[in-house]
């Protein structure tokens, strides 16, 4: 945005000085209205090389509204451009308001309109107004950044007061001179090798204080009515000068910054079933520990179960480090994000049905198999297959988790299907009876077999997969079996993120994020009443 604004206001300043000068000119054409349309075009061919983002959308849409009030004559209030830039991203894309970046982009100008009102004399001074400048976009954006990645950044300040003065009045220069000096080729790359070696020192210089100042990571998701209270606190802390003791905004920024453990009490024990597609991740978390049970694909180093889901699930609930990772079995859908989660937590024990086919280091997985058995919090946890390791396929191998937090039972089953249903219930009978299971493999055709189904009993069935997945998953004489039995089901391909929490007194829930937070635009779930 300052880029274009500089950009822009050059070629205006220019156009305009040239334009007074060309004789009958600016009879035909105001000099102010020939130059603001000039500036527009190079700003637009500006912001197009930029690639359109949101911020880049914002300030054009700010730069049009400015140019148009100039070159009319007629004079506005910056809120007013930033207000037409608001209702023109949004016209081009009503979904943008569930970007980040589109409430850090109009949240940073909104906070620099406020935190210099009234102070224009030192907005004027070019050290002073930058410094001041940092100060206000770090402070009023930081409820937005907690919510939004729940850390402060601490290096952005010395960061961008590093950056924005080299990228601004070198880095972006040299960078279009050597372009437009492209025709004399050597002049050219002379202009962008300079560029290119004022660039080298501003990455250095980030990469140094990256490594000095890591984010400062919060505890647990900030939301409610500490948002609430930290936006007050912002802006009461910016206000304009004679209010009153404004330096009490910093202690409604408190409760932002307050832990506020969200974890089960002693003896309770709560699952999630996490939304990633076409795979399983879930987490089981007790009083003080917590166990990932799969992890989902890896479809990027960007996007993968781990970036998407798990990581950002662990850090809302304030996991600094999860206890164990028991990855079912080696298939993609199951253990393809474990590199990024190891990445995030090297040091955490990896369980496994197939540890050999995890490549990790040797030894660097223990074979899970049944029999296996320990104690959280005051809530058992237990291995029930697979009992002949090394037997079968991959699926046959799945590693299958009861846990039981009193009387009341959690299972998951990996990806298990008819043959090994049968040696579990051939080994375990009525003693497979659970109030909540996870799906064996997605709800596919070839598993949850009517024997499984008799001996579990469930009161909720929970299964993970993709939306109109190529599967076919979950199967549909799957889901009315699982009806018939008097289950409730519950889809992530439907319901989105599932949470199961047991309460003291015997009370299970289960709650669907989609329910939580409904919206408008998603699809009709498959095999809903109505859907196509």
């Amino acid at each position: 945005g300052l880029h274009i604004a500089m950009l822009g206001l050059g070629v205006y300043a220019a156009m305009r000085w040239l334009w007074s000068r060309l004789g009958s000119a600016p009879l035909v054409v105001p000099a102010p209205a020939a130059a603001a349309l000039t500036a527009f075009v190079v700003a637009a061919g500006y912001a197009a090389l930029a690639g359109f983002s949101v911020p880049t959308q914002r300030a054009l849409m700010m730069f049009t509204v400015l140019m148009l009030a100039l070159g009319s004559g007629r004079s506005g209030a910056l809120g007013q451009g930033l207000a037409w830039a608001l209702v023109g991203v949004l016209l081009l894309d009503p979904l943008t308001v569930l970007s980040g970046g589109f409430w850090l982009s109009f949240g940073a100008v909104a906070a620099l309109f406020w935190g210099f009102a009234g102070r224009q004399g030192r907005a004027r001074r070019a050290l002073p107004g930058l410094l001041r400048a940092q100060w206000v976009v770090w402070v009023g954006l930081a409820p937005l950044t907690l919510l939004l990645f729940d850390a402060l950044p601490l290096a952005s300040l010395p960061a961008n007061a590093l950056a924005i003065p080299l990228v601004t009045w070198l880095g972006v220069p040299l960078v279009l001179g050597g372009t437009l000096l492209l025709g004399v080729p050597w002049l050219g790359v002379t202009v962008l090798k300079c560029a290119a070696a004022v660039l080298g020192v501003l990455w250095q210089g980030l990469h140094a204080l990256a490594q000095f100042a890591e984010p400062l990571a919060m505890p647990q998701s900030v939301a409610g009515a500490a948002f609430a209270c930290a936006l007050l606190g912002v802006v009461w802390l910016l206000a304009p000068r004679g209010l009153p003791a404004r330096w009490l905004g910093v202690v409604l920024l408190l409760p932002a910054l307050v832990p506020r453990p969200q974890v089960p009490p002693p003896g309770e024990v709560e699952l999630a079933v996490l939304d990633v597609g076409q795979g399983l991740a879930a987490v089981v978390q007790t009083a003080s520990h917590t166990l990932v049970y799969d992890t989902g694909p890896w479809f990027s180093e960007r996007f993968n179960g781990a970036s998407a889901a798990l990581l950002p699930w662990l850090a809302s609930r304030g996991v600094r480090d999860p206890d164990r990772i028991m990855v079912s079995h080696a298939d993609a859908d199951h253990a393809g994000a474990l590199r990024g989660l190891l990445a995030a937590f090297p040091g955490t024990e990896v369980w496994s049905g197939t540890p050999a086919a995890l490549e990790l280091p040797t030894g660097a997985a223990t074979p899970c198999h049944a029999g296996q058995r320990w104690h959280w919090d005051g809530v058992d946890f237990e291995v029930l297959a697979p009992r002949d390791p090394g037997a079968g396929d991959r699926n046959a191998a799945s590693c299958v988790l009861r846990v039981a937090a009193g009387s009341r039972r959690l299972l998951l089953a990996g990806d298990i299907e008819a043959r090994s249903e049968r040696t579990l219930v051939s080994a375990l009978g009525s003693s497979l009876r659970a109030d909540v299971l996870v799906a064996p493999h997605h709800g596919s055709a070839g598993a949850s077999t009517p024997a499984l189904v008799a001996a579990v009993q469930p009161r909720h069935v929970l299964f993970s997969a993709g939306y109109r997945n190529r599967y076919g998953h979950p199967d549909s004489a799957v889901l009315q079996r699982w009806r018939a039995a008097g289950a409730r089901l519950w889809r992530t391909d439907c319901d989105g993120a599932l949470r199961v929490r047991s309460w003291p007194g015997g009370d299970l829930r289960v709650q669907a994020r989609r329910s939580v937070r409904p919206a408008l635009w998603r699809a009709q779930c498959p095999g809903a009443p109505g859907a196509p």
